[in-house]
């Protein structure tokens, strides 16, 4: 029979089995994760050339500065990396991964000059990467003036509402237009707003963002228009004893409806054409 030293001996035996490690499957694993490191970052590069031949392709065509910061198509991209996604690895990762991508392939492409609000330093790099040239704001109608002129490329304010009034500055900057959003993740909630003096482009959904200022005795009947059209006031401010401004928006999949809605707008008695404009189109994430 055997003895409670040698039983003792036997169930370590077997624990010392359970705990060592197939270092050779795992050697062989690691070489395929190696493997697969070096085809990323080949195709990191390779993508650099491509990024480099579609900036001289928008040199050739633009007499202007050439835009290098596109978010409707930086937004296709993710949309498309969040529809084929699956598996264990977390989406927030792999978008904050991309991002951090893009924000590179970009600075390829130009040298991208970004003013911020002094709240947003974090939110702003952390979202358009270490490359970029960032500046503080501390004047937002000077700021204005230095995006309208292309001093700097971008600018990132607080969302407006009936306090935060920068927005009234659309009404003058009339090359000056929201292009996107800030968030403390992709499907986070917003939390500032991009402007650039280009134009606006359009994905699938998108919030299109009007500004018009009417006569202190037509709020009633804009209002009414509003509530009617599902439009959704974001912003109004009295401009002076006999006129208020408003921002507002909807939600629309095309251009045509966006220019659409900017005509019905504009053929009302009570909105004259050079006080109603789009200031801007923000993507819409896709459900």
């Amino acid at each position: 029979m055997p003895s409670i030293k040698s039983k003792s001996k036997d169930i370590k035996n077997k624990t010392k089995k359970k705990a060592t490690l197939n270092m050779s499957a795992i050697n062989n694993i690691r070489n395929k994760i190696d493997s697969i490191d070096s085809s990323i970052h080949d195709l990191i590069m390779k993508r650099a050339l491509y990024v480099k031949d579609i900036a001289k392709e928008k040199s050739k065509v633009s007499n202007n500065k050439v835009v290098i910061y596109r978010p409707a198509r930086e937004h296709e991209v993710l949309m498309t990396l969040i529809n084929r996604h699956k598996g264990d690895f977390p989406i927030e990762v792999l978008i904050k991964i991309w991002r951090t991508l893009i924000g590179a392939y970009i600075s390829i492409q130009g040298d991208l000059k970004i003013g911020y609000f002094h709240s947003f330093g974090s939110l702003v790099k952390d979202y358009f990467g270490i490359t970029m040239n960032y500046n503080k704001i501390k004047n937002t109608k000077k700021s204005f003036g230095h995006l309208s002129l292309n001093i700097i490329d971008l600018l990132v304010l607080p969302l407006p509402n009936n306090k935060i009034d920068w927005w009234l500055l659309l009404l003058n900057y009339k090359n000056i237009f929201i292009i996107g959003k800030l968030s403390d993740s992709f499907l986070g909630k917003e939390k500032a707003l991009i402007l650039g003096s280009q134009d606006v482009e359009y994905t699938n959904i998108n919030t299109v963002i009007y500004i018009v200022s009417v006569k202190k005795d037509d709020t009633n009947l804009l209002k009414k228009y509003f509530l009617k059209n599902n439009y959704l006031i974001l912003a109004k401010c009295k401009i002076n004893t006999k006129r208020y401004a408003f921002l507002f928006s909807v939600t629309v999949n095309l251009q045509e409806e966006a220019l659409n809605n900017l005509s019905l707008l504009k053929s009302k008695d009570f909105i004259e054409d050079k006080n109603i404009r789009i200031a801007g189109v923000v993507p819409n994430i896709e459900k």
